[in-house]
């Protein structure tokens, strides 16, 4: 039996709009989460070092690396990073093709 989940997650989405925000935001935990934890786990380090290294408290940590829950903040993102010897890198998109660039243009900005 073959189910047709794209097309159900669009009838689901038209029916009930909330849902839609919610689950991106939920992807996006989960996406930084495991590259958070892929990130600690290739410098060899358990969340023991992380919290020496970072002053991170180590349930802080496991909260960072856990798929649900609420999104850490940059300057977290950034300790827990260093702590790994790694580096947050930040990217803006347009949502419509065009107004960050032209946004950015008026204010004399070069975006790459």
């Amino acid at each position: 039996m073959a189910h047709d989940f794209p097309d159900f997650r669009a009838r689901l989405r038209m029916a009930r709009p909330d849902i839609g925000p919610r689950a991106e935001k939920q992807a996006m935990k989960r996406d930084l989460a495991l590259a958070l934890r892929a990130l600690r786990k290739r410098q060899g380090l358990t969340q023991k070092d992380v919290e020496a290294r970072s002053g991170l408290t180590q349930p802080l940590i496991s909260r960072m690396e856990s798929a649900t829950g609420s999104l850490p903040t940059l300057e977290t993102l950034m300790r827990y990073a260093e702590a790994c010897n790694g580096q947050v890198t930040l990217s803006l998109r347009p949502l419509v093709e065009g107004e960050l660039a032209d946004a950015a243009e008026e204010e004399g900005i070069v975006l790459r």
